[in-house]
């Protein structure tokens, strides 16, 4: 099971300001780097994996580090990008929220790359580190990520946007793909609403009330990863030296999608809420139903039980025992008044 992010800052308490302690879920201590090399005035593109070899090179720098589980190693890495122990600790913690820092010779950003597990109704997160100074861009992560790979490959393509604008649009660029993701989320959120709504309304026995619970948990998760984005674009967009005036113009595109997200997350959470009430009815109207109808057949066998128990009691003179047809006729007056009870409920429509 993931941790939550309370579990993970209780690995940070009582630690020093500064003392680097990974929380993340990754037990090995392998730390991968690639360092793509890249310049809008050549289509050519250099890869190295060795974090030093970018010192000398003047153009662009896309710098993927993948594992953070070993202090020795981020503590050398942090110190040829002059980067330092207090922003290295924010990065090797797993439960840090999304935000940014800006500094005068360096942005860094914190952001969630998440995806639906639709089998278990579960957010898988995963946190992303962004550092951009000095025409480079770092991006540390301690798992393997689909935003970071594919938009590696596209930095590959020398036809690519990625290849003619500098590091802020690259870093950009993979913030849209995470904003996608999270389009993607709530596409699949949604989904899930509509069949938990169609099983309850059509009172399917398989419907799970504990479904609802984990959605609307869920919405409350991905709320809590994408609100912070707001003030993280308003503050981009806001920079002076570090973002051009071209990528803010994609920033404020980009804040308008965030803010789309949020309306519709208010919306679903608003929809969970009415399923609740949906359910409640439903289970109300079941159980009066259920509780009409057991009323009713009570009461057409009224008759019948007072009939038995008028000719039941111990008393010597019954005029109708001496009848020879007595019997008979007491099976016939009591079908018949169950028959009339029957026809008229049926024509109440309490039946």
């Amino acid at each position: 099971m993931a941790k939550t992010q309370i579990k993970r800052g209780k690995q940070k308490w009582r630690n020093k300001p500064g003392e680097l302690v990974y929380t993340g879920d990754i037990s090995s201590e392998e730390v991968q780097v690639d360092v793509l090399l890249y310049s809008p005035e050549t289509d050519e593109i250099s890869f190295k994996k060795k974090i030093e070899e970018f010192k000398d090179y003047s153009g662009y720098r896309f710098i993927d580090v993948k594992g953070l589980n070993n202090k020795d190693e981020m503590q050398r890495i942090g110190a040829i990008l002059g980067l330092d122990d207090l922003l290295l600790e924010d990065i090797m913690h797993m439960g840090e929220r999304p935000r940014l820092e800006l500094q005068k010779d360096y942005l860094f950003l914190i952001m969630k790359n998440l995806y639906l597990d639709k089998e278990n109704i579960r957010i898988v997160q995963e946190q992303l580190s962004f550092v951009v100074k000095d025409r480079t861009i770092v991006i540390f992560r301690d798992s393997d990520s689909e935003v970071i790979n594919y938009a590696k490959e596209k930095l590959k393509n020398s036809k690519h946007s990625l290849r003619r604008f500098g590091t802020d649009y690259a870093l950009y660029y993979i913030m849209d793909l995470l904003v996608d993701n999270y389009f993607l989320i709530v596409s699949d959120v949604e989904e899930q609403i509509e069949q938990i709504e169609e099983a309850i309304i059509s009172g399917e026995e398989s419907m799970n009330l504990e479904e609802v619970y984990r959605i609307r948990k869920e919405l409350l998760l991905l709320r809590a990863s994408i609100w912070p984005l707001e003030d993280v674009i308003h503050g981009m967009i806001r920079e002076e030296g570090l973002i051009e005036n071209s990528t803010k113009e994609y920033l404020r595109d980009l804040k308008g999608n965030i803010s789309q997200i949020m309306d519709y997350t208010s919306i679903y959470r608003e929809s969970i809420l009415g399923l609740f009430d949906i359910y409640l009815s439903n289970t109300s109207n079941k159980m009066n139903s259920i509780m009409q109808t057991l009323t009713v057949i009570s009461i057409m066998f009224i008759p019948s039980t007072f009939l038995a128990g008028v000719y039941g009691m111990n008393f010597k003179e019954f005029p109708e025992l001496g009848i020879k047809h007595a019997y008979p006729v007491f099976w016939i007056i009591n079908i018949a008044l169950m028959i009339f009870m029957y026809r008229y409920f049926k024509n109440k429509r309490w039946l």
